[in-house]
C-alpha cells in the first residue's frame, strides 16, 4: 500500500472527498482536488487542492499492468495509481507431489488472492508443522521423517492474519532414508554445498557438492549412526541444527521368536537367539496317541521402532490330522491359513512388546511312530532382512505295552 505524507502536516480543515483507485493514465477532478499520474507506468502521482499537496509512491516503477512484490515485501501492481488492495484468500502447494516418501524432500509455495481480483506468488511466508513426522525450513522447504507405516503432516502457512493448511503424506518405505536441508547465512546463499556424510566421525569422506541446500545419502544400513556436516562455497558451517558435526541413529528391526511347553512366555527357550536354524530354540515333546498337543511360543520386538511381526508355519504332514495355529494376544484368533501360506502378520507392537501364539496338533490314530518337524519362521514387516526361527519337534507314542 501507498505511504502517503503531508507536507507540511495541516489539519483536515479541507472538504470531504474520496480517492478511488484509478489506472495511472487517468484524471479524476472534484472537489477541488485533482488526480494525475507523473510518468506513465509509474505508481506514483500528485494530488493537488486546497491549501495542500500530496506526493505519492510506491517506489521504483514496475512493467504496466503487471503484478510484483518490492524489496521491502510490499505487494504493488504497476499503472496503478491507488494501490487499495487486501488479502482475500491463500493457497498453498508441494513440489513435486502431494504425497513424499519418508526421508525425502518437498518443497512449498503460496499464492495469494487479492480482493481485487489479483493473484500473486509469495516469497515470503510464515510455515509451521501442525502434526505428523516432517519438519520446515522458514523457506518452505519440508523433510518428511521416518515413520513405521504411511502418515500424514499438516503443515500451516500464514500471511497477513490468513493461515491454509496444506496435508502431505508421508508414505513408508521397507528401508531406511534421510534428508538433510540447512538454511544460508545472512547474507545470502553461496553454492555450490559441500556435504561429509560417513560412520567415522573422526574422518568424514566428501560426499558430493550441491547446488541446493538438500541432501539425501539414500538408502542406509539399518542400526547405524551417521555422522555429517556441511559447508557454503565461502567456508561457512550451514550445517542444520548450528556448527559442528552432527548425528543421528537410524532404525533398528529385531524380531525374537521363543518356544516352549507352556503360555508364560518367559519360559520359552529362545530369548535372546537370532537365527535361521533353530539352535537353542527348538523344543521336542511327545505327542499322546492319538492326543491333542499344544506348543507354546513368543514373538518379542527387540528392535527400536515398531514394528509388525510376520508369522509362517508348517503345514500339517500326511501323519497329522491337523496343526492349528491361533493368535493369543490381542485376542484369540486362528491364523492358521495365512500362516502356513503366506504368513499371519500382526499389529505393530513397541520395542519389548511380545504377542503370544499357540500351536495345536493332533496326530492321525494308527501305529507308527512318526510324528512332524515344526519350522517356525518370523520376519519383521519393516525390514524383511530381520527374521528368527523356531523349531518344533512332535514325536508320536508308540502303541502301550
Amino acid at each position: 500500500m501507498s505511504v502517503i505524507s503531508l507536507l507540511p502536516r495541516l489539519f483536515l480543515l479541507a472538504p470531504l472527498f474520496v480517492v478511488v483507485t484509478a489506472r495511472a493514465d487517468s484524471l479524476a477532478e472534484g472537489g477541488g482536488v485533482s488526480l494525475l499520474h507523473d510518468l506513465p507506468g509509474h505508481s506514483g502521482g500528485r494530488i493537488g487542492g486546497g491549501p495542500y499537496t500530496l506526493e505519492t509512491s510506491t517506489g521504483a516503477a514496475i512493467g504496466e499492468g503487471i503484478a510484483g512484490t518490492t524489496p521491502a515485501g510490499v505487494l504493488a501492481k504497476g499503472g496503478y495509481t491507488g494501490q487499495l488492495h487486501d488479502p482475500a484468500a491463500l493457497a498453498l502447494a508441494a513440489d513435486p507431489a502431494s504425497s513424499i516418501e519418508e526421508g525425502e524432500a518437498s518443497q512449498l509455495s503460496a499464492r495469494v488472492t487479492l480482493d481485487d481480483g489479483t493473484v500473486l506468488p509469495l516469497p515470503r511466508l510464515t510455515w509451521a508443522v501442525l502434526a505428523g513426522p516432517a519438519t520446515v525450513t522458514s523457506s518452505g522447504l519440508v523433510l518428511a521423517g521416518a515413520v513405521d507405516q504411511n502418515d500424514v503432516a499438516r503443515i500451516s502457512g500464514t500471511y497477513q492474519g490468513f493461515t491454509e493448511v496444506l496435508e502431505l503424506g508421508v508414505i513408508d518405505q521397507p528401508y531406511e532414508t534421510y534428508s538433510l536441508a540447512w538454511e544460508d547465512p545472512g547474507d545470502g546463499p553461496h553454492p555450490p554445498y559441500e556435504v561429509r556424510f560417513g560412520k567415522n566421525p573422526a574422518s568424514l569422506p566428501l560426499a558430493g557438492t550441491y547446488t541446493t541446500p538438500t541432501f539425501n545419502p539414500g538408502r542406509l544400513d539399518l542400526g547405524t549412526t551417521y555422522y555429517y556436516q556441511v559447508f557454503d562455497s565461502r567456508g561457512n558451517d550451514v550445517t542444520p541444527g548450528g556448527p559442528g558435526m552432527k548425528s543421528f541413529r537410524t532404525r533398528f528391526y529385531r524380531p525374537d521368536v521363543r518356544i516352549g511347553k507352556k503360555g508364560a512366555t518367559h519360559t520359552h527357550l529362545g530369548n535372546g537367539v537370532y537365527n535361521a536354524t533353530g539352535k537353542k530354540q527348538t523344543l521336542s515333546l511327545a505327542m499322546a496317541k492319538g492326543g491333542r498337543t499344544a506348543v507354546f511360543f513368543s514373538v518379542q520386538n527387540d528392535g527400536d521402532s515398531p514394528d509388525g511381526i510376520l508369522v509362517r508355519g508348517s503345514k500339517a504332514r500326511a501323519s497329522m490330522k491337523y496343526l492349528r495355529y491361533f493368535r493369543l494376544t490381542f485376542g484369540r484368533q486362528n491364523i492358521t491359513a495365512a500362516t502356513i501360506r503366506n504368513g499371519g502378520r500382526s499389529a505393530k507392537i513397541a520395542p519389548r512388546q511380545t504377542i503370544a501364539y499357540v500351536l495345536r496338533a493332533k496326530p492321525k490314530r494308527g501305529p507308527g511312530k512318526s510324528g512332524q518337524k515344526v519350522s517356525l519362521h518370523v520376519r519383521s514387516t519393516a525390514d524383511g532382512r530381520a527374521y528368527d526361527v523356531a523349531k518344533a519337534k512332535l514325536r508320536k507314542e508308540g502303541p502301550k505295552r
